[in-house]
């Protein structure tokens, strides 16, 4: 359950808050309409990697992550799973994530470990992975393998982003698609113990407790269905849809992170209904 806190979670800064805002402006507005726009949701991805070209530091990590940020949202949200146009398209826009976005902030360039990198380039790779062959996945295992690892022994890679990568890890141990893959990666029970850690998680500094990330409850879900655990599911999902849409009205829910909390109210709303 979520433990409220009227009037704070939305005041509250976001990861990278550090940085120099001036120099954000029109990328965070082009950002702030993102909400069912990919002509928005590109601009605002442009506007902050240009950003990039011209900063270091604290800035970098802010406007990489912004970055990142807006292929996720358009990759997930705004881009369909079933037609071939649309699957090749959802690669495209992944792999260059963690291609050619995400390494602008790795260790060489920043000349430290930030949680960012590791979280947004698994992040990326896993929402790849979900529509990409056995065949691919197998030739993108070790790397993804190594970046969670690498991530997790990076200070507070394990609470940044709510839990991110240990969400990211669940949900590649819970898809079904893991199961030719080597070594046990395969491993549903695995994956359960993994999300509710990422539900449990506490803040990274400037960032929000892992209940507070709608993506680890609808993550939940996928992974109880896949456990056969049907009614814990619908039970789990149904209460938090309910808790979303309510810090939803209320404004709650932080900025950077509305859109993509809508998104996943719908989806769970609609798995929940199928069950």
């Amino acid at each position: 359950m979520i433990k409220y806190a009227i009037g704070i979670l939305a005041s509250s800064l976001s990861i990278g808050a550090i940085a120099d805002q001036s120099k954000f402006k029109t990328a965070d507005d082009l950002f702030s309409s993102r909400e069912g726009s990919i002509e928005n949701t590109q601009a605002a991805r442009a506007a902050y990697l240009e950003v990039a070209k011209n900063v270091t530091g604290a800035d970098l990590v802010r406007a990489v992550v912004g970055a990142a940020r807006t292929i996720i949202y358009e990759g997930e949200a705004l881009t369909g799973m079933i037609e071939k146009a649309d699957v090749e398209r959802r690669k495209s826009i992944f792999r260059e994530c963690f291609d050619e976005v995400t390494p602008l902030i790795n260790k060489k360039v920043l000349g430290y470990d930030s949680p960012a990198y590791y979280y947004f380039s698994a992040a990326c790779m896993g929402y790849y992975a979900q529509v990409s062959s056995t065949l691919e996945n197998l030739r993108n295992i070790k790397r993804l393998n190594d970046t969670l690892k690498a991530g997790y022994a990076t200070q507070g890679g394990d609470i940044y982003e709510g839990g991110g990568l240990k969400r990211v890890h669940a949900a590649l141990k819970s898809n079904p698609k893991a199961k030719p893959l080597p070594g046990g990666f395969y491993n549903p029970e695995a994956g359960l113990q993994l999300i509710n850690e990422s539900l449990a998680s506490e803040a990274y500094p400037g960032n929000h407790k892992g209940e507070m990330f709608c993506e680890n409850s609808r993550r939940k879900v996928d992974v109880l269905i896949e456990l056969k655990q049907i009614e814990v599911a619908r039970n789990f999902g149904a209460t938090a849809v309910e808790e979303f849409e309510f810090l939803l009205d209320l404004e709650e829910i932080p900025a950077h992170l509305t859109s993509e909390t809508k998104h996943c109210v719908s989806k769970m709303k609609e798995k929940i209904e199928s069950l």
